[in-house]
């Protein structure tokens, strides 16, 4: 007997089968963004919760980038925030304004203030929902918000084999990766990009915020301990030592660790008594390694009329008559772990302040002059060489006897701090930025790491309602904070591991992460050839996607594709 199913039934059957398949790959793709990501919270920024402010006091304990987006955030949901900031100075009009770059005094407490600094777009994108004139106040001193039709981006890498003649276009956003453009689909959507110092950035912010929020107040001094009446109660207050070195206890309602690689949440919570979820010291929740990474870093602030002597498919891309208007650029020459330790980077900042930086995994002499730059950078095995156009600039800079200034800087050592590990976490207490974890710093994630952790924090009070916060507030917040910034310790982790000079954490080997490794390798491959893996791979750059999309099926399938073809000739998938 022969089974016959009408035409409309097999129709049915398979249109039942479709719109399973895809009302699970729209819950699956829901479930990782609103966990992993930040993007779709962002419009949530400024939004009343329910119940109003809380009437207490939010401290923040730091000045900093951190200190800043969280105080931002802080305004929204209580009646006073208070940030304990030990640089009195930087509330004066010479840190508020671009002058803070020329100060004598500088941010002593901040590794790599005045370093080579770069963001990534999803930290533009966010300060305008914070700060709807935060682009016409970072122009006023020079920095640039930066659209597609102007951006020139350029990330250069050794993972592919394929060979191309072709060079950064100018114009628009341009990604390349050993010499090769990305494809036009990121190119054509590019969404706004930072280019500024970060003494100008984080000045700029600071300002914006004290002259738009004024419920939000400077107290100069630094927090030292942490009040609580009970072992699981929440936090009443903190203690504060003033500059004049008397101490007071600020009463607070909430209490936000943005004192950066001081880490001295976790110090307040060890003096609190806390131990972690075995019953052990708080020093079993701090995992370290040491990258090795030692660079140079210099800067050059280029005077106008010898711009039209650096070529314009440089750092000074664009038209020659469009160098006044400030067109930015991005280059990065990026290491492959099989041939190679060193990288290299030209960014061109606010006005005409170039920086370079040159850097490796286990370097022993970093260079400290333009002669010693022209060098190393010669000498980096990459598949394609080093462009004329970078020793150009430096040819430029000598032959005009530009001023440049080098420094050295070691980075040291990746921490994460697991506080969801912690036991009896006060409610009401959260750290956020480089408080939790400090990744390897030549990756430049950190301001934007930062930034997403305050829109986080924003989130989860915009879903809670009367004055108290619920148990397990802070709990929460710790997990869901790992989910979307945690992969930049991680990934970051298992791309250190692959140079034999990095010191793993305790307990792992430099195998760990090896799959990971090869994984990339294959996707380096797809981003200069396939234009769906481009704008993903983009998208999870610049925090508009998390890397879980990375291992989607579609790309699963591309990356075994190019795996397999690798032992066993051409194969078709």
């Amino acid at each position: 007997m022969h089974l016959r199913l009408p035409l409309l039934g097999i129709l049915t059957i398979l249109g039942a089968i479709y719109l399973i398949y895809w009302s699970l790959s729209v819950s699956i793709s829901n479930f990782i963004f609103r966990n992993f990501s930040a993007v779709d919270d962002l419009r949530l920024i400024g939004k009343r919760r329910k119940g109003g402010k809380f009437q207490g006091v939010a401290v923040v304990s730091g000045g900093s980038i951190s200190g800043l987006l969280a105080a931002r955030i802080l305004s929204d949901h209580f009646k006073k925030v208070v940030i304990v900031e030990a640089e009195e100075w930087l509330t004066t009009e010479q840190g508020l304004w671009d002058g803070i770059r020329c100060s004598p005094k500088k941010r002593y407490k901040v590794f790599q203030y005045t370093f080579m600094h770069c963001y990534q777009a999803f930290l533009g994108h966010a300060l305008r929902y914070m700060f709807p004139d935060f682009q016409e106040e970072l122009e006023k001193v020079g920095g640039k918000y930066v659209l597609s039709p102007n951006t020139c981006f350029q990330v250069i890498s050794a993972y592919t084999n394929l060979t191309s003649e072709k060079r950064m276009a100018t114009g628009p956003f341009n990604a390349q990766f050993s010499g090769i453009p990305l494809t036009h689909e990121w190119r054509t959507e590019t969404p706004d990009i930072i280019f500024s110092t970060r003494p100008v950035l984080e000045s700029t912010i600071r300002r914006v915020l004290l002259n738009s929020f004024s419920n939000v107040e400077y107290l100069p001094g630094s927090v030292y301990s942490l009040v609580r009446a009970a072992k699981s109660g929440p936090i009443e207050g903190v203690l504060v030592r003033k500059l004049d070195g008397k101490k007071v206890t600020l009463s607070a309602e909430f209490v936000v660790d943005c004192t950066g690689s001081a880490y001295s949440g976790l110090r307040w919570l060890q003096e609190l008594g806390l131990r972690t979820e075995r019953g052990q010291a708080l020093d079993e929740v701090k995992e370290t390694y040491n990258h090795n990474v030692l660079y140079s870093f210099c800067e050059a602030d280029v005077p106008k009329h010898i711009l039209k002597d650096l070529r314009p498919s440089g750092a000074y891309a664009g038209k020659v008559e469009d160098h006044a208007k400030g067109i930015a650029g991005f280059h990065y020459w990026l290491p492959d772990a099989s041939r190679e330790r060193q990288l290299f980077g030209i960014v061109r900042q606010e006005n005409n302040i170039l920086h370079m930086a040159y850097g490796a995994w286990g370097l022993s002499k970093p260079p400290k002059t333009l002669a010693d730059l022209r060098d190393n950078i010669s000498g980096l095995s990459l598949n394609e060489p080093v462009p004329e156009w970078a020793y150009d600039i430096l040819d430029t800079l000598e032959k005009e006897n530009v001023p440049v200034k080098f420094e050295t800087v070691r980075m040291p050592p990746g921490v994460y701090i697991r506080y969801t590990g912690i036991k009896d976490l006060p409610a009401n207490f959260v750290a956020i930025g480089d408080s939790v974890h400090k990744a390897n710093a030549v990756r430049g994630q950190g301001c934007t790491k930062a930034c997403i952790d305050a829109v986080t924090l924003n989130t989860l009070l915009c879903r809670t309602s009367g004055q108290t916060l619920p148990t397990g507030f802070s709990r929460r917040f710790f997990a869901l904070q790992d989910k979307r910034t945690g992969a930049i310790w991680s990934a970051g982790k298992t791309e250190d591991y692959a140079w034999d000079t990095t010191i793993p954490c305790k307990g792992e080997d430099l195998a760990v992460g090896s799959f990971a490794r090869t994984y990339m390798k294959y996707v380096g491959q797809l981003i200069v050839s396939d234009p769906e893996v481009t704008n993903i791979f983009m998208n999870v750059v610049h925090f508009f996607a998390p890397g879980l999309v990375l291992f989607s099926p579609r790309i699963l399938r591309k990356v075994l594709r190019l795996w397999i073809a690798d032992r066993w000739g051409k194969f078709r998938l």
